[in-house]
């Protein structure tokens, strides 16, 4: 989110010599966005220092700011590349440290979609193996480019007591053979090239013949390079430890991705490069050779469930294991997609639940792209009652992306804005919480709401993102509770809904059970 810029000036700048100087040092200056951005147009800077009176010069030449360097006096409108380099200084104390920011434009070619945790059972889900593995690239621009002899690397890191992080390679592909007799590959504007296993869709290039792992399945960095190896884009997955993938400025998608249906890692948007992997990359379906966003929208709306069978699956959402099914809440299907009878919504009618009816995890979430500008209302199921043993949980969230494996409440998996309930031998607790985009960030907004004295049923849930700021709302008038957060203004993503439950006896579970509000409500 971007900060709001105070401005400390001291044109006078009589600083006091060295000898002078308390022992104090001036907070060094945070710039706004963060390094690693990438844009190809102009954008704005801040700049903030949190010392009070204190004053902040810049450059933008990448050399360190001096006591002559221009003050900084409102935003700057920049267009990259470019280095922004900044220092705070007060009278009478040591001026900060020097704080740095760079600045590129997109590489002309990105990696734009992956799947590297496909597989298919061949007896059971203790003996899954991976069946479509791919890696497509994308020209986001409009001339031609060359792409022969660019590589794709992926590897991984191990730790040892005596030599601590090692970097391990894993694969690595070349487009073509890179020959210098080869036929140019020319990845025309806005298209596509897929390496993929030999069953992949669209594969512009096998790379396994015999449907191998080609992708690491836990926490990786994949590597795109022109044929001079010069490095164009990164996409780290799964960074769930204190391994060095801190050195890409991109961040890392914390996530698992981990599904028997057929998603990947995908850009929201294809070719969309903020420079920060957590808010360009989500779960969504796989479309090799094909765009990623079938649609954008500003509000989620259910579809019309109401003419649909029990048992249906709606168009347009992908899951893990089991995409979102329709329900009648008053009855239990013959496919236990509804674990217990339940009262109708308000709404009436049929309803939507998220979860795997033979237990786990499971994770759901729209393929239609949501803008910053975004908002969902819905009907939703609480159980309010305890849990002797064992725990659920689950989020409701937009303008980001579930974690592959339920891991909801943990800031390195799911992104976005969602509701979170929490249901197990204390009350159950509802919070608001913002998932902000990069590991072990983010925060629940305001003390949980807890369900004492609340009977089992349908309340109301809402969120509603607009212009960087976020307004989500539990109940409905004089009830209901109210929760406001910034988030960041450039955040887009899926709808989507994560279940994940500890207990043996499933008639006991209701996982995400959503219904439509009506017009007159």
């Amino acid at each position: 989110m971007l900060c709001v810029a105070f401005l400390f000036t001291g044109t006078g700048c009589d600083l006091f010599t060295d000898s002078e100087k308390t022992e104090s040092t001036v907070a060094a200056p945070v710039i706004n966005p963060t390094e690693g951005l990438k844009a190809s147009h102009p954008f704005d800077v801040s700049i903030y220092c949190s010392t009070p009176d204190s004053y902040i010069r810049y450059t933008t030449d990448g050399t360190d700011p001096t006591d002559s360097s221009e003050v900084y006096v409102k935003e700057l409108e920049l267009v990259p590349p470019v280095t922004v380099k900044a220092k705070a200084f007060k009278n009478g104390y040591i001026e900060s440290p020097v704080a740095t920011a760079r600045f590129t434009p997109p590489p002309a070619i990105v990696i734009n979609e992956i799947l590297y945790d496909d597989f298919v059972s061949s007896g059971g889900r203790e003996q899954l193996i991976d069946t479509q593995e791919f890696v497509e690239l994308y020209n986001p621009g409009d001339t031609p480019v060359d792409i022969t002899g660019y590589t794709i690397e992926s590897y991984y890191f191990t730790s040892s007591a005596n030599l601590g992080p090692q970097r391990i390679p894993y694969s690595m592909f070349t487009v073509g053979t890179g020959g210098a007799s080869e036929e140019p590959i020319m990845l025309a504007g806005k298209d596509y090239y897929v390496l993929g296993v030999a069953s992949t869709q669209n594969a512009d290039q096998i790379i396994s013949s015999d449907n191998q792992n080609c992708f690491y399945d836990n926490e990786c960095v994949v590597e795109l390079r022109d044929r001079s190896g010069i490095l164009l884009d990164t996409l780290c997955y799964e960074n769930q430890t204190s391994n060095p993938f801190g050195e890409y400025l991109e961040g890392g998608v914390f996530g698992k991705h981990q599904t028997t249906i057929f998603t990947s890692l995908s850009r929201y948007l294809d070719g969309r490069d903020t420079g920060r992997n957590g808010f360009d990359f989500g779960i969504k379906s796989a479309t090799p050779g094909t765009a990623n966003a079938i649609d954008t929208s500003q509000k989620f709306e259910l579809p019309d469930i109401d003419a649909m069978e029990a048992g249906a699956e709606p168009a347009g959402f992908h899951g893990s294991y089991v995409r979102p099914r329709v329900i009648d809440p008053t009855k239990i299907d013959s496919g236990k997609n509804n674990p217990s009878v339940i009262t109708a919504s308000p709404q009436g009618g049929m309803a939507l639940v998220a979860w795997d009816p033979t237990g786990g995890v499971n994770t759901t979430g729209t393929d239609r792209t949501y803008l910053h500008n975004s908002s969902f209302d819905l009907w939703v199921y609480l159980e309010t009652t305890k849990i002797e043993t064992g725990y659920e949980t689950w989020d409701i969230g937009i303008c980001g992306s579930e974690d592959g494996i339920g891991n909801t409440g943990d800031f390195r998996g799911t992104t976005g804005l969602a509701w979170n309930y929490y249901r197990d031998g204390d009350w159950p607790r509802l919070s608001l919480i913002y998932y902000a985009g990069t590991a072990s960030t983010g925060s629940p907004i305001g003390e949980a709401i807890t369900m004492f004295g609340n009977n089992p049923g349908w309340y109301r849930l809402s969120i509603t993102i607009q212009d960087g700021v976020a307004t989500a709302s539990f109940g409905e008038g004089s009830n209901s509770i109210t929760r406001t957060c910034e988030v960041d203004p450039n955040m887009i993503g899926n709808f989507y809904m994560s279940y994940k439950e500890t207990f043996a006896d499933l008639t006991k579970c209701r996982p995400p059970t959503i219904d439509a509000i009506s017009p007159t409500d």
